[in-house]
């Protein structure tokens, strides 16, 4: 029975350190900004689209955004520098890897709506 309850020690010791390093590691990620908490959690799904713009190197990305506070929600979540492009509208040609950031958006905040005239 000592072995049991020594193995069983060892067990829950280990499962406890883990579980404080993890947490330790998440508090971390939050302060060097990695992770954002303090993003609004939801945006409205009034159709007003937008024209973002990415500058990565010397590649821009360009994308329509549902509106303004998808945009905004995008650049918080992500630490991403995007801004808006010329008169509030779609843009007339997108970068090919507008799916996939749009859809990371919806991934991260549950609380969006879009609506059925904003195609993904």
């Amino acid at each position: 029975m000592k072995v049991n309850e020594r193995l069983m020690f060892v067990t829950m010791f280990i499962i406890r350190m883990t579980y404080l390093m993890l947490v330790a590691f998440s508090v971390h990620l939050v302060s060097l900004g990695f992770l954002k908490t303090d993003c609004m959690s939801s945006c409205t799904s009034e159709y007003r689209p937008i024209c973002g713009m990415l500058q990565l190197g010397n590649k821009s990305i360009t994308c329509s955004f549902l509106n303004r506070c998808v945009l905004d929600l995008r650049t918080c979540i992500f630490a991403e520098a995007w801004s808006p492009r010329g008169v509030p509208d779609a843009c007339l040609k997108e970068s090919k890897e507008c799916y996939s950031i749009i859809y990371s958006i919806k991934n991260q905040s549950n609380q969006i709506k879009f609506n059925q005239t904003f195609k993904l």
